[in-house]
């Protein structure tokens, strides 16, 4: 789901991502 996670990387830009988003992130790597 590459569009899900740029839309939640666009919208925790100028914040610390969170834990939530880093899990996103790795899963969708993984």
């Amino acid at each position: 789901m590459p569009a899900m996670i740029g839309a939640s990387l666009e919208y925790s830009g100028p914040t610390i991502p969170t834990m939530f988003e880093v899990d996103i992130a790795l899963h969708a790597v993984a």
